[in-house]
C-alpha cells in the first residue's frame, strides 16, 4: 500500500500547527499532548515527530506560526494608526499587550525557556514588533524617522 501523496504530506504541516494553536488557546506548552494533537487530526501519533523532529521543535514552529500572527495584527495596527510616531507606538504596545491577554500560553511558550529561536526556522524569523514602528508605510515620507522609535523595536 502506497503511503500518502507528497502534497497530502506538505498540507498536514500547517494543520499540525493550527491543532496546536487551537489547544494552546486554553492549555499550557508544558501540558500540551502532542499525541492528543495527531488524534484530533486522525493521524499517526509519530506524525509531529515526522514534521517537525521532536516536541521542541514542534513547539518552536507553533510560537512562531503564533508570533508570526500577532506580528502582522500588530502591523495592522501601526499601519492604522496616526500618523504621530506616539502613535505608532501606542498601536504597538496595544497590540502586543492584546497577544498577551489574549493568548498568554503562546505568550508564554514563545518567551520562555520551553524553546529556543533556533529550534525551528519559522521561530528564528519571528521577533515581535521587527520593523513595524520604523518602516517608511508607517510614518509621511516628509517626516525623519526618531532615531528613539528604531530602539522600542530592535534590540540593541
Amino acid at each position: 500500500m502506497a503511503g500518502p501523496e507528497a502534497g497530502e504530506q506538505e498540507r498536514l504541516e500547517p494543520r499540525l500547527l493550527r491543532a496546536a494553536l487551537k489547544r494552546l488557546a486554553d492549555t499550557p506548552a508544558e501540558q500540551l499532548s502532542l499525541r492528543q494533537i495527531a488524534q484530533d487530526l486522525g493521524v499517526s501519533h509519530q506524525a509531529p515527530y515526522v514534521h517537525f523532529g521532536s516536541r521542541r521543535g514542534f513547539l518552536a514552529a507553533a510560537a512562531g506560526t503564533a508570533m508570526a500572527e500577532a506580528t502582522e495584527r500588530a502591523r495592522a495596527a501601526v499601519t492604522a494608526a496616526d500618523d504621530h510616531p506616539s502613535a505608532g507606538l501606542h498601536a504597538l504596545a496595544t497590540a502586543y499587550l492584546a497577544f498577551i491577554r489574549e493568548q498568554p500560553h503562546l505568550h508564554d511558550l514563545a518567551n520562555g525557556p520551553s524553546i529556543a529561536k533556533s529550534d525551528h526556522p519559522c521561530c528564528r524569523r519571528q521577533r515581535f514588533g521587527t520593523g513595524i514602528c520604523s518602516t517608511t508605510r508607517s510614518r509621511p515620507a516628509n517626516r525623519r524617522e526618531h532615531p528613539k522609535m528604531r530602539s522600542f523595536v530592535e534590540p540593541p
